[in-house]
């Protein structure tokens, strides 16, 4: 099985990031969150953005060199997963992308046509197993 270390989740449902952080960390895989459109492309370029429920103010992102996956939903404020992973692969990313959506798949695979090495995953998914079997490429919805 391939190995991750770290994978950016981009996730406006605040109770989702939550259990996917939990059941990858007992995988042993970091998440960094990134809650709309505007903060996934400053984790792409690395920078911080400001982040009130920390003593710091801000939260700093890795960058797209550090993930080793992305996990992205499809419909966020101000933009679309779709468009932060043509983003990534513009910059020449080439890890694993899941589209992760509650709605119709068939929008995220035309969204994302021409994209190598993108997976689907519909949420609710049934299975930690199934969440990590999607992120290194042995599943797809």
């Amino acid at each position: 099985m391939q190995s991750l270390t770290k994978i950016l989740q981009l996730e406006d449902d605040e109770q989702i990031p939550k259990a996917v952080a939990r059941i990858l960390r007992r995988e042993g895989i970091e998440v960094e969150l990134a809650t709309n459109y505007i903060e996934a492309e400053a984790a792409l370029r690395g920078e911080a953005v400001k982040d009130l429920t920390n003593e710091t103010g801000q939260r700093q992102y890795s960058g797209l060199s550090h993930y080793d996956a992305m996990l992205l939903d499809m419909n966020v404020p101000s933009g679309f997963g779709s468009d932060i992973a043509r983003t990534a692969r513009a910059m020449g990313y080439q890890g694993r992308i899941v589209m992760f959506s509650g709605a119709d798949m068939q929008k995220a695979r035309e969204q994302t046509r021409g994209l190598e090495n993108v997976g689907y995953l519909n949420k609710p998914y049934d299975s930690a197993d199934l969440l990590v079997k999607a992120l290194i490429g042995e599943y797809s919805d």
